[in-house]
C-alpha cells in the first residue's frame, strides 16, 4: 500500500522528498567539509590524527626560520598566513597531512612526519625500539629486527638534515597556501552533483511523470560517476599543486634543492626496504619504492627534484664562467 502510495503521489510531499535528497546530497558533502576545514579545523584535525604540538626546539626553529622566510618571499610579508605545527606521533603517516589553507581566516594545521624530530641514530634507534615493534606500514605489520642490517639502514632514513627539515617545511607552507586547495573538492562536488539532480529531474519530468521513485534511482545512478568524478578532478588538482610545491621549494635555495633531494630519496630507500618485510608488498609499493596509492608518485617527484638540481648546476657553471 505505502509503495502504491509512493509510486502515484505528485503532491507537495513529492517536492518535499526530492528537494530533501537534491540538498542532502548536493549541500551537505560541502558544507560538513568546509566546516571540518574552516571553523572546526583545530578540532578535527588534533582527533583525527595522533599530533603533539610539542616540538623539539631545534624543530621549532627551523619552522620559525623556514616560515619567516616564506613571508618575504614573494612579498607575502604584509599578508600575515595563520598556520599551526605538529609532529605525529603514529607510525601511519610517513609524509606529513595538512588541511586547511594559509590564506583562511582559520588558517592550515600541517603535522610533520615523527621523524623529523629526530637529530641522532640513538635517538632514532630508541624510538624505534620502544613504539615501532611492529611497524605499521601501508595498514600492514612490518616486524623489523632494529639491530640488524636492514633495521639500522631504515633508522637512517628517519634521520633527515637540516637541509631536508627545510625543504619539507617550506614544500608543506607553500602547497597549502592557496585556499583553493580546500575549496576544490566542495567545489567539484556542488557542480557535478548538481548537474546530475539536474539531468534527473528533466528526465523523470518528461519521460515518467515526475514519479519520485524514478527520480530517486535516476538521481542514484546519475550521482554516482557524478561523485567519482568531483573526488578524481579534485585529486588531479591536489596532484599539480603537490608539483608546483615541490618545484618552488626547490628553487627557493641550493640547500631546498639539497634537502628535497635527500627528502624523497631516504623516503623511497625505505619504502623499498619495508617492502621486503611486509605481506603482499610488491602489490602495495612498486619497485622504486612508491606506494601505489599515494595520489602523487614521489619517484617522479624525487626525478623532477634531481633534473632541478642539474638545471642549478649548470647555471651556476654558465654564470661562473660569465664572471671570469
Amino acid at each position: 500500500m505505502s509503495a502504491e502510495f509512493l509510486w502515484k503521489i505528485k503532491n507537495r510531499w513529492a517536492r518535499r522528498i526530492r528537494l530533501g535528497v537534491i540538498a542532502s546530497t548536493v549541500v551537505s558533502v560541502p558544507s560538513i567539509y568546509l566546516l571540518v576545514n574552516g571553523p572546526y579545523l583545530k578540532e578535527y584535525f588534533e582527533k583525527r590524527y595522533d599530533v603533539t604540538n610539542m616540538l623539539p626546539n631545534h624543530l621549532q626553529q627551523i619552522i620559525d626560520s623556514e616560515y619567516e622566510n616564506f613571508l618575504m618571499s614573494d612579498n607575502r610579508v604584509r599578508k600575515k598566513k595563520r598556520v599551526t605545527f605538529y609532529c605525529s606521533t603514529s607510525e601511519m603517516y610517513l609524509d606529513s597531512v595538512a588541511h586547511g589553507a594559509l590564506n583562511s581566516p582559520w588558517g592550515a594545521r600541517i603535522a610533520l612526519p615523527f621523524y623529523a624530530q629526530f637529530q641522532a641514530f640513538n635517538e632514532a634507534y630508541d624510538y624505534c625500539k620502544k613504539k615501532l615493534e611492529p611497524m605499521l606500514f601501508m595498514g600492514e605489520q612490518a616486524c623489523v629486527i632494529w639491530e640488524s642490517a636492514v633495521g639500522r639502514q631504515i633508522i637512517e632514513t628517519f634521520i633527515l638534515s637540516e637541509d631536508a627539515l627545510r625543504f619539507l617545511i617550506r614544500r608543506d607552507l607553500t602547497a597549502h597556501e592557496a585556499i583553493k586547495r580546500t575549496a576544490l573538492f566542495a567545489f567539484y562536488w556542488f557542480c557535478y552533483t548538481s548537474i546530475a539532480f539536474m539531468l534527473a529531474q528533466i528526465i523523470v519530468h518528461y519521460y515518467f511523470t515526475s514519479n519520485v521513485l524514478w527520480f530517486c534511482g535516476l538521481s542514484l545512478a546519475l550521482n554516482t560517476p557524478a561523485c567519482w568524478g568531483s573526488v578524481q578532478n579534485a585529486k588531479l588538482d591536489w596532484h599539480a599543486t603537490d608539483q608546483s610545491a615541490d618545484a618552488d621549494a626547490a628553487r627557493a635555495s641550493l640547500v631546498h634543492g639539497r634537502g628535497g633531494k635527500e627528502y624523497y630519496q631516504k623516503m623511497l630507500k625505505r619504502n623499498r626496504l619495508l617492502r621486503e618485510i611486509i605481506r603482499d608488498g610488491a602489490k602495495k609499493v612498486s619497485a622504486a619504492g612508491n606506494p601505489k596509492n599515494s595520489n602523487t608518485s614521489y619517484w617522479s617527484r624525487y626525478t623532477m627534484l634531481v633534473d632541478l638540481d642539474a638545471e642549478n648546476k649548470l647555471l651556476d657553471k654558465i654564470s661562473s664562467a660569465g664572471d671570469s
